[in-house]
């Protein structure tokens, strides 16, 4: 214990007694080392979860209760509510600004790729705080509002 303070406790436990029962404390942290660009859970892929980012074997390693706290903390420059809906995995009913194309999108039914993008509660919203070269409405008929 104290000559490898480095290695999380359970795990060094379950590698000492070559114990496959170890499945990780199940808590979030940032994703960087999974080539993941929001947090994972602290558990093992081979599980067939693809929230899981791998076991953590260091204690340096910050773990986070929720996928919301390791958001705020780890990736603050992300909104959080879509930080958090793309660690677990979960459809965000919000929209997204697309520069490009002068319209808004929603997230769960095309997920934005870029993470930095501001999310809104409507098309509305998103449209006239975010497009502003267009009208609200050219917006919404653009962005498929038939209404």
């Amino acid at each position: 214990k104290s000559d490898l303070f480095w290695v999380f406790l359970e795990f060094c436990e379950a590698e000492s007694l070559i114990s496959s029962c170890y499945g990780g404390t199940g808590l979030y942290y940032r994703g960087d080392a999974a080539g993941i660009e929001v947090c994972v859970r602290d558990c093992d892929p081979i599980t067939g979860d693809t929230t899981c980012g791998g076991i953590v074997e260091d204690s340096y390693v910050v773990l986070h209760a929720t996928a919301e706290d390791c958001c705020s903390i780890e990736y603050d420059w992300i909104e959080n509510e879509l930080c958090a809906a793309r660690t677990t995995q979960t459809p965000l009913d919000k929209y997204w600004p697309d520069m490009l194309n002068g319209k808004c999108i929603k997230d769960s039914e095309t997920q934005s790729e870029d993470l930095d993008v501001s999310i809104w509660n409507s098309k509305s919203e998103c449209c006239t705080n975010k497009i502003h070269w267009k009208s609200e409405a050219k917006c919404l008929t653009d962005s498929g509002d038939n209404a």
